[in-house]
């Protein structure tokens, strides 16, 4: 699926994700509340249809509806503001330090990629 690079980064994160609507390929655009704010001024639609360009599939609605799903428990749950504390610590660290002080946000992005 391809997406604006802000939109694609807000899904990773899982503060954006895809609600199915009653016409095929077509989704409500749902944004986490601490994000909602970006939506206005990087004109982030409310509802979207997706279409297929050359040969490339559209995206699969049961694989949206799941990230969907995760997105939705995580917020729910307070899990997603922790997922976003170490995004944030990752982004502040710049280089490794030699007494292991820096493993703890080393190791959440190991762990972010076997997921």
């Amino acid at each position: 699926m391809t997406l604006d690079t802000l939109i694609h980064d807000l899904f990773d994160k899982m503060s954006l994700w895809f609600l199915t609507e009653s016409e095929p390929n077509v989704y409500r655009v749902a944004i986490a509340p601490h994000c909602e704010a970006v939506r206005h001024p990087h004109n982030i639609p409310a509802v979207v249809h997706f279409t297929a360009h050359s040969n490339s599939p559209l995206p699969s609605p049961k694989y949206l509806a799941i990230h969907a799903a995760c997105c939705r428990v995580a917020h729910m749950s307070g899990a997603a503001e922790y997922v976003e504390a170490i995004y944030r610590d990752m982004e502040k660290l710049q280089v490794l330090s030699e007494d292991g002080a820096s493993a703890p946000p080393t190791s959440s992005r190991t762990l972010s990629i076997v997921l």
